[in-house]
């Protein structure tokens, strides 16, 4: 056995036993992290046409990988903002123009309640004679943007990822998209995760137009999707969601949301673990008697008696 076959499998031991042995805090939605810890997982893809759906003959011409994902995770709410010929710089003019509606439009708090955002957009820019570079850095700024906002609006924001491109048949783009993937990944990281790499779509799997992916295309990037969600997305968000008392709350949510402590694992001292009373037990973990019947929570729920019901 070589050497680098060993480490190959001790890598993938190690990733294994980083995801098994991590702590959850906030109940898994599925087997996936609930990053805003509200109960609920969510999806959300805006970007082209290729978000949309857009050449997805098996559907109408609508869903594309989108409806992959909606397949393929039943328990999370997978929503599709694709706006078919949308430019980079249109779709950053377009959502802050969205942000600034009072009262707050629909899709603001859609993009609020998502877990995971991922953005697929740049593509039209070759028509508009964007160099690789701007588009690129609009890329960027747009990631930026609804983070930042999110982040004023929600107090907390989604897990971001954005895509590499898709490569294409046309002759006349296929370098500015080559390029503008350069640019992309040599500019990502932390603040800018252009990690879903949809340019390892075989063009073989292109409609007649050479742009957008067949539905066996779309099947392809529905797998490259899943597989990063379900692998370095969690990966990703089990490091961004700290529960350093280990009371089942992330340390983010539990001023914000709850009114616990990030450092004490029972709050109200009952005998109960913060994250039992509230996704168990739905006590209240800052009341040691959420019934006022003179025993406490703890006490309650070791005798078996209900501790939201005084009688």
């Amino acid at each position: 056995m070589s050497t680098s076959y060993i480490k190959y499998l001790l890598s993938g031991l190690f990733l294994v036993s980083f995801i098994v042995t991590t702590a959850h805090a906030c109940p898994l939605i599925d087997g996936l992290v609930d990053y805003n810890c509200d109960g609920k997982h969510q999806i959300s893809v805006t970007g082209d046409s290729v978000v949309y759906g857009t050449g997805d003959t098996l559907n109408d011409n609508h869903g594309g990988y989108v409806l992959r994902l909606k397949r393929a995770f039943k328990s999370s709410n997978v929503l599709n903002f694709g706006y078919p010929g949308i430019t980079t710089n249109h779709l950053l003019s377009y959502y802050k123009k969205l942000f600034l509606k009072k009262p707050r439009d629909q899709q603001v708090t859609q993009l609020g309640n998502s877990d995971i955002i991922i953005i697929d957009v740049g593509r039209n820019d070759y028509f508009n004679r964007n160099s690789s570079t701007l588009t690129a850095t609009t890329i960027k700024r747009l990631t930026l943007f609804l983070s930042t906002e999110l982040q004023k609006k929600f107090g907390t924001s989604p897990l971001f990822v954005t895509t590499i491109l898709p490569l294409t048949n046309r002759e006349i783009d296929l370098g500015f998209i080559k390029q503008v993937n350069m640019v992309l990944l040599k500019i990502r990281g932390q603040s800018f995760p252009a990690f879903l790499r949809f340019d390892k779509l075989d063009p073989a799997l292109l409609s007649e137009d050479g742009l957008h992916p067949t539905s066996a295309g779309y099947d392809v990037l529905g797998g490259i999707a899943s597989k990063y969600i379900t692998g370095e997305a969690q990966i990703r968000s089990k490091k961004a969601r700290k529960d350093n008392d280990t009371d089942g709350i992330y340390d983010i949510f539990e001023r914000k949301k709850f009114n616990t402590s990030p450092s004490v694992s029972d709050t109200d001292a009952d005998g109960l673990k913060d994250g039992e009373e509230v996704f168990t037990y739905t006590t209240d973990p800052v009341n040691a008697d959420t019934d006022g019947d003179g025993v406490t929570d703890g006490l309650e729920v070791e005798q078996g008696t209900d501790p939201k019901t005084p009688n």
